[in-house]
């Protein structure tokens, strides 16, 4: 049997789709949610899932979708998650401060190179080239 195991969108609850077949019977299909594991039982068949965390069984939903016929199990988590709720507190207190943070490279002046003087090196390596290069015109015979 083909299941989807999701966490909603505002991380409350664990949702559980399982694909049942469309005509049968909603009467072959047993159901028992316990805090760390969820069993689902169809035609003798048992499928049991471990939980990614701990869920309240007494508040647990499953209900039977009438077009498809999937088995949707919503199952809230017994402990909200503080792993976002920490993160969060530090991204506030982590305000933008006003130092620069910038990764500083070659500080040592030997490596560093002189733009200021690549136009006249050029120049003068242009003038070097040309002076040899040169060739005296000829005199027309």
């Amino acid at each position: 049997v083909d299941f989807k195991m999701l966490e909603s969108d505002d991380d409350r609850h664990v949702i559980l789709d399982v694909a049942v077949f469309r005509h049968m019977d909603t009467s072959l299909i047993d159901v028992d949610v316990q805090p760390l594991y969820v069993r689902v039982t169809i035609k003798g068949k048992i499928l049991q899932l471990v939980l990614p965390e701990e869920v309240n069984t007494t508040q647990s939903v499953a209900e039977r979708s009438k077009i498809s016929g999937h088995l949707v199990i919503k199952m809230p988590k017994l402990k909200q998650s503080n792993i976002k709720m920490e993160t969060k507190t530090r991204i506030e207190n982590n305000k933008p401060s006003t130092q620069s943070t910038y990764l500083e490279l070659g500080k040592d002046p030997s490596t560093t190179v002189d733009y200021t003087q690549i136009v006249s090196q050029n120049k003068k390596n242009s003038q070097m080239k040309s002076k040899p290069n040169s060739q005296k015109e000829r005199a027309n015979s």
